[in-house]
């Protein structure tokens, strides 16, 4: 099912609530968890309730409800992913800050297959972190799945695991063929794993799992697939973080 735009650049902002969002043509707001929470000020953007969908999972899977919509109903040649408050900004010193438009995404991917936020390092293995976090056996189940369905990204899996560094957020641009195999193999691994996890044990933090889980699923993709990456700062929109960003480019000068 297509939109009918016919928008060759797609990028989702997963929206929740009430808040700007920039006007350039590229983003493509969706307000997710629209079957749970039907919304006056939400009817201004798409909705993932429409056609395929899982927005009755949103409590659970967050910004993969507006992924899961788009896979399913969007007809794009690139598609990616922000959040109603992180965007991909150029960071340069001295200058107004930067979000990025249409063009940036296009400059980037003359040159890499997918863009993602800068990586996060980290004082342990992504598998400890996780573990430390959240619930350790759920990681334990998704390396049986992997094994049992998609053997060939167990050596990737294994890999991300012990790494200490990954991609956070869930935000990338990419070929939305690349998106739409991604999708059918993050979602069947997902799937699989609802039917392991009792979540009336989990509190609302942790029944957010699928989220958390794909955020590092995503490396193991890059990993097996081998992309040629294009890290980006990302921002986080608010007026603390806008403060913090001019202060400290501030130093930068007077220093």
């Amino acid at each position: 099912m297509s939109d009918g735009q016919g928008n060759d650049f797609k990028i989702l902002i997963a929206v929740h609530k009430p808040h700007w969002v920039p006007k350039d043509s590229v983003y493509y707001p969706v307000c997710v968890g629209s079957r749970i929470h039907e919304t006056e000020w939400g009817k201004q953007y798409a909705s993932d309730n429409t056609g395929d969908h899982i927005s009755d999972k949103n409590p659970y899977y967050c910004e993969l409800t507006a992924m899961y919509w788009a896979w399913k109903n969007l007809s794009c040649d690139y598609i990616g992913l922000c959040h109603y408050r992180r965007y991909f900004v150029k960071d340069i010193v001295g200058l107004p800050l930067h979000i990025f438009k249409e063009r940036d995404f296009r400059d980037d991917l003359k040159e890499a297959d997918v863009i993602l936020p800068k990586k996060m390092e980290l004082t342990e293995t992504v598998y400890e972190q996780y573990a430390s976090m959240h619930h350790r056996e759920d990681m334990d189940h998704v390396r049986r799945i992997i094994e049992e369905q998609t053997p060939e990204f167990l050596d990737a899996f294994d890999t991300v695991m012990q790494q200490k560094s990954a991609y956070f957020t869930n935000m990338f641009c990419m070929r939305k063929r690349d998106y739409d195999e991604y999708c059918a193999w993050l979602f069947s691994v997902l799937a699989s794993l609802e039917e392991c996890v009792d979540l009336t044990t989990y509190d609302d933090y942790q029944k957010r799992i699928y989220g958390f889980m794909a955020e590092r699923l995503l490396n193991v993709w890059i990993q097996k697939k081998e992309y040629r990456v294009k890290e980006e700062q990302i921002i986080i929109f608010d007026e603390k973080a806008v403060m913090h960003r001019a202060m400290d480019a501030l130093r930068k000068i007077l220093n």
